[in-house]
Order: structure tokens, then sequence, then C-alpha cells
């Protein structure tokens, strides 16, 4: 009988899923999942700008527009590991396919809403959809592209989200103030919902790769996974801002038992030779391990960034929607123009590269602080311009590699699950980081003023950035536990 490893996978699980002809895809069909990675976080940030309006037209309050943005962000996170495994096992780009054509649905009824609660439903919809296709993007580069090429693909994939999340509020902000068709707010959708049919009808091109694994999905596992990321990004994300109803910190005070129940279950699948949806024993890789932490400490500084932006210029400053928007474009714009150039980059700087590009990143906040406290007013918001571009590059710098790192720390037959796991600690870092945000600016904003309370938030941002410098600069050490662990995972019949 084949001998298994503890994933429940025969012989050896860094055996390739794909053929030699499929594994140098060309960048051309990777373009429709580029389209979908723009549109996780377009999708997001859009609906944010368009709160406001969402509230008048639907009557809803203040706690019902809040999740808006927590339902699609809750239900995306929760279900992005679940995604990335049934990826690996029912097919790649099946599994994106089905989930941006659900995406366009959703999204459809998100415009035609006629009440806050079918609009909650639509959210959790696009959320679910979405972290259905978002996986099978970074495991899709991970297992159909040559190594060569691989970088260059991971950095249009950190361009596409880091322009979704930084158009999502300009294009919002236009679709909404010119309300084409008089549509208003659900313009917005409807754009989603049309990019959507595009990205799942180019995505027939792209290779499709799947595990070779005989495992089913773990549903159970599944189950109780959702529910505790659920709970927690529920919590965080609506407690600050609705002065922690009871409900929220029940979701918060639930969350370590569910997640202690889901260990030990997955833990006991796993030593039975089954399949689970979470395996412990991938979590116990420590360049895995150190690879998820420095994406939580990145993300969770750059949700802190847009969210501060957001609120400091729209209601710090009196600026519009689509204002405030079109101040942090350059970020977006050099994180874009950023990952153009990251291969020659790293080819030059070497294993110094995260850390060069975390320094100034660093050196980058430091300047928008003193433009802030010096130069912020309504008049002057391009006077950010400099600042803004420098720390879009070292952004885009630092994304390609951070990805790779987190990918590249299990076998190709577990890409899916690699890419499930860096979404949703992106996911859960960026909703700390607004919480985070939120909780230092508002009250110093209220005490002193918009300047001070956005100079304070950046400098939370600035911590993030030396964490980032401290965790980056392990490479060399992070190298060899990696080179370790990989060699143990193609031990046949291994248990960690």
């Amino acid at each position: 009988m084949p001998r298994t490893d503890s994933h429940g996978h025969r012989g050896d699980r860094t055996a390739a899923p794909v053929t030699a002809r499929e594994k140098g895809a060309r960048p051309g069909q990777l373009a429709p999942l580029y389209l979908g990675a723009f549109l996780s976080t377009f999708a997001f940030n859009a609906a944010t700008v368009a709160l406001p309006l969402i509230g008048q037209d639907l009557h809803a309050d203040t706690g019902q527009q809040n999740l808006v943005v927590a339902a699609y962000g809750a239900a995306f996170a929760a279900l992005l590991v679940v995604g990335g495994r049934v990826g690996d096992l029912a097919g790649r780009r099946r599994a994106f396919i089905i989930g941006m054509t659900a995406f366009a649905i959703a999204s459809a009824a998100a415009a035609a809403a006629a009440t806050p609660g079918i609009l909650l439903v639509a959210r959790v919809l696009q959320g679910a959809s979405c972290a259905l296709a978002t996986p099978q993007i970074l495991a899709t580069i991970r297992v159909a592209v040559s190594p060569g090429g691989r970088l260059r693909a991971v950095a249009a994939f950190g361009a596409f989200s880091g322009l979704g999340a930084a158009l999502g509020q300009v294009l919002g902000g236009a679709l909404v103030s010119w309300s084409p068709f008089g549509l208003g707010w659900r313009a917005v959708f409807v754009v989603c919902a049309v990019l959507a049919v595009a990205s799942a009808a180019g995505a027939v091109t792209v290779p499709e790769t799947r595990s070779p694994t005989d495992g089913g999905v773990d549903l159970g596992g599944a189950t109780w996974l959702a529910t505790g990321i659920a709970a927690l990004i529920t919590g965080v994300s609506i407690g600050p801002s609705a002065n922690w109803p009871w409900w929220t910190i029940a979701a918060l005070v639930l969350v370590p038992f569910v997640l202690l129940a889901l260990w030990r279950r997955e833990s006991s699948r796993e030593r039975q030779g089954r399949a689970p949806v979470l395996p412990p024993s991938s979590l116990r890789i420590r360049a895995l391990q150190i690879a998820l932490v420095m994406t939580a400490v990145f993300f969770a500084g750059y949700g802190a960034l847009l969210y501060v932006f957001a609120i400091a210029l729209q209601h710090g400053l009196g600026l519009t929607p689509l204002a405030s928007g079109l101040s942090i474009a350059p970020l977006a714009v050099a994180v874009a123009a950023g990952s153009s150039f990251l291969q020659p980059v790293a080819r030059r700087v070497g294993p110094r590269t995260m850390p060069a590009a975390a320094g100034v990143q660093a050196l980058a906040l430091v300047g928008l602080i003193a433009t802030v406290l010096h130069r912020f007013s309504a008049d002057t918001p391009w006077q950010m311009l400099p600042t803004l571009v420098i720390l879009g590059l070292a952004q885009a710098v630092l994304f390609g590699p951070l990805v790779d790192r987190v990918v590249g720390s299990l076998p190709a037959t577990d890409a899916g699950l690699a890419s499930g796991l860096f979404g949703t600690v992106q996911q859960l870092a960026l909703a700390l980081g607004v919480a985070a945000a939120g909780a230092v600016y508002t009250p110093i904003a209220a005490s002193h003023t918009a300047r001070v309370g956005f100079a304070m938030t950046l400098a939370l941002d600035g911590i993030c950035a030396l964490a980032l410098i401290v965790l980056t600069s392990t490479r060399a050490r992070l190298h060899v536990h990696h080179r370790d662990d990989r060699a143990r995972l193609r031990e046949p019949g291994h248990t960690r």
C-alpha cells in the first residue's frame, strides 16, 4: 500500500501537480486572475466611500452601515482558507471561475437591494464568493508559473491588489459623485458585477491545476475555522465604532474557545491520516510562522494608513470622498509602478532587499508625519505627494517577496492552503489596523486637532514599519529553517 504523509497525501508531497507545459504559464494568461485580485480590495474600499449615501437611501442607521463593510470582510476572511483547500482539491481555475461568477451575481443583488437586510446578505455572499476565488490566484502562480517569473507574477498581484484598495476610494468617490444613469451608490456594485463577469470569462485561458490528494474537504474543521475568524473580525471591526455592544464582546470572548476546539479537532484528524482543512503540522513550520507575522505587521500598518487618510481628510479637513481618494492616489500609482522593477532591485540588493525597503518605508513615514504637522490643510494635500510616492515604492518592493515567502513556505501541493493563510492574515491585520487607527485618531483629534490625530496615527504605522525591519532582517536564519523544514516534508510518511 502506498505510504501517506500527515496530510493524507500519497508519496512525495512535493510532486508537481501540473505538467511541464503548464509550468510555463504566459503572463497574459494570468490577467483575469489579476482582475480578480483588484476586485477583492476594490469592493471593500468602494463600498466604504458609498456608506453615507447608502444610509440615506436605505434609511440605514450607523450600525447597519458599519455592517455593510464588516459583513464583506468577515465572510471574506472566514472562508479564505476553506476556499484555498477547495481549489487544491477541485481545481483552481474551476474554483476561481465559480467564485467570480457568484461574485457577479452577489454584486448585482447588492446593486438592486431595496432594504439594509438585503444589502447585508448580498455583501456576505460577495465576501464568501471572493474567498473562493482569491486564494486560487497565488496558488496558481505558485504551481503554474516558472520559478524565474514567479516574483514578477507575485508583484503584479500586489500591484493590482494595491490599485484596487486605492482606486476603490477614488473611483468609488467618482461614481458616487457622478451618479451615472442616476444609480448613485448602486453604480459601485454595478461596476463590480461587470468586472467580475469579465474576470470569470477571461479565466478560461488560465491553466487548470490541482493537488494530487485523495482527501475530501474537512467540513467540520471548515465550520469551526469560519466561525472563529468571523467572530474575531466582526468584533474587531464593529466593536470600537459601535461603542462595544454586548454581542461584539461576546464574539471576541468566543474566539479562543473556538480556535482551541479547532486545533484539537485538526490535530486528531491529522494523526488519523485524514486531511484537515488547517493542518497543525504546516503551522509549526518556522518559516511560515514568521512570514505570517510579517504579513500581519505589514497589513496592520497599511490598514491604519488607508483608514486615517480617509477619516482625517474627509472629516478633519472637510474634503469630498473623491478629493480624499485623489490625495492618496499617488500611493497606489507608486505601488503599481514599483512592482515593475522589483526583480532588478532584488537581484542588485539581494537578501537585504526587504530590510532596506522596510527602512525606506519607515523614513517615508517620518517625512509624512513632518509634512502633516507643519503643512497640513485643505488647500495643500498635494504637499504629501513626494513622501507618498516613496512610501508606495517601498511597499511595492516589500509586498512581492513577502507573498513569495508565505506561499513558498509550503509545498506546491498545499499552494491553496498557503494562499488562503496569507489572505486570512491579511484581512485580519487590515481590520486590526483600522480598529487601532480609530482608537488612536478619534480621541486625539477630539481633544487636540485632526492634524495631531493624523500624525499620531501615522506614528502607529511607523511602529509597524520598525517591527518589519527587525523581522525582515532574519532572512538568513529563516532560509536555513525553511530548507530544513522542506527537506523533512519530502520524507515519505513523515509526520511532524
